[in-house]
């Protein structure tokens, strides 16, 4: 490979990662802090530095398809859980990132998840979401 090319690679004006890259991050950290899974946890688990994993969720690097396939099984999902969502890239490039995950990514929001994860049976689950859509009207 020639040093011109090379550096383009470098400076990622080819292969840098994209708006997926960052929709792929933002699903693994939402699963991460959902597991209550430090950076520096789920590194070790893979072989890499917490560093690395901070890269992957902000969409500084990208995850390599084999690297999705070791994540999933430490974060126990289904490789769909990374591709089933994936919404349509608008004209500009860019793509908007799900509420459900936009949610699980708030402090808020995982406690909530948590919380309605522990619900035990669907009544209380269905009492809890209009609760939630009565709440969001007086907005």
């Amino acid at each position: 490979m020639s040093r011109k090319r090379a550096k383009k690679l470098v400076k990622g004006t080819t292969r840098s990662a994209g708006p997926i890259d960052k929709y792929f991050g933002d699903r693994l950290r939402a699963r991460r802090i959902m597991m209550k899974m430090s950076q520096d946890d789920l590194g070790k688990s893979l072989g890499v530095s917490f560093q690395q994993i901070q890269k992957y969720e902000k969409a500084t690097n990208r995850m390599s398809a084999a690297m999705m396939v070791r994540v999933v099984e430490i974060l126990d999902v289904d490789i769909g859980y990374f591709y089933d969502e994936i919404p349509k890239t608008k004209r500009s490039g860019e793509i908007e990132t799900p509420t459900l995950t936009e949610l699980a990514l708030t402090l808020h929001g995982r406690r909530l998840i948590d919380a309605f994860l522990n619900l035990k049976n669907d009544k209380m689950r269905g009492a809890v979401a209009d609760l939630a859509r009565v709440l969001a009207r007086g907005n």
